[in-house]
């Protein structure tokens, strides 16, 4: 719960980390916590930088034309979908990581293989739909 336990969560999302395994993710922007999220993923950024991880990910058309919206960092590849997406969920390996940013930052860690499947899955389908 908080900024302080989702930056937990994304540590144990990535122990063991290999630099090439993609995070694959999902991100569903809404301007109501826009602000809050976004500051937060500046910082995790960095440390996706830091441990030298390439990210892969989709986002709703409300993200691309909102005023927040910025270029990403070289490391981020980044889609979009002009559909609705069921959550923030970061995938990596065996891990799921669900995320929302309603009234207060609150993740959910799940680790299960078959899960993790059925969410890359979900995801590669979905990638080769979106836009750049």
């Amino acid at each position: 719960i908080g900024p302080k336990g989702l930056r937990t969560a994304y540590e144990l999302l990535l122990k063991g980390y290999s630099k090439e395994i993609p995070l694959s993710y999902f991100y569903v922007h809404d301007e109501k916590y826009a602000e809050v999220a976004n500051e937060f993923y500046e910082k995790e950024f960095l440390y996706f930088k830091e441990l030298g991880i390439k990210l892969n990910g989709i986002s709703n058309i409300n993200l691309k034309k909102s005023r927040s919206f910025s270029k990403p960092p070289k490391f981020v590849n980044l889609k979009f979908v002009d559909f609705p997406l069921p959550a923030t969920i970061d995938v990596y390996q065996d891990k799921v990581l669900l995320t929302t940013w309603r009234d207060k930052p609150f993740a959910y860690l799940i680790t299960s293989k078959e899960i993790s499947e059925n969410f890359m899955s979900y995801f590669n389908q979905v990638w080769r739909l979106a836009k750049k």
